[in-house]
């Protein structure tokens, strides 16, 4: 399945290939016909509305879900409260302020950040992969 709320997935992407892939866009947004479409509702941003996004993933009896996204909805993923797991690919390289971040939020300092607990650590040659789970809000805790 790929979220594309703009429909700008290529007919020949290679996520389309092989096995029947369904394209979520939002309403309005009309795709070559040879590629598999499902619309949904979108916010005053033209973003696919993630409750129903979830909603419509519950009704195709998904289990697992694992998300491979870029910046912005992977920001609003871990904002909404949508990430059981964080799987990072770390290299041992460094970007500018020009780098497109991991996840887009607007947050300010490290007390306002989301916070995460290590699972797993393990090195791939000379990158790391580290799996973490949030950890819950300390509001929460005390309840």
């Amino acid at each position: 399945m790929v979220l594309d709320s703009q429909g700008r997935t290529p007919v020949d992407a290679r996520v389309l290939k092989g096995a029947p892939t369904t394209v979520i866009t939002a309403p309005g947004i009309e795709m070559d016909v040879s590629i598999t479409q499902h619309q949904l509702p979108a916010d005053q941003g033209g973003r696919i509305v993630l409750d129903d996004w979830v909603h419509y993933l519950g009704t195709q009896s998904f289990n697992n879900i694992l998300i491979e996204a870029g910046p912005q909805l992977s920001g609003a993923l871990i904002e909404g409260g949508w990430v059981d797991r964080l799987v990072v690919y770390q290299a041992p390289c460094l970007l500018g302020d020009t780098g497109r971040p991991m996840a887009g939020f607007t947050i300010d300092t490290l007390a306002e950040s989301p916070k995460f607990q290590l699972e797993e650590v393990t090195r791939f040659g000379t990158d790391l992969r580290i799996m973490a789970t949030p950890m819950a809000a300390p509001a929460l805790l005390s309840a």
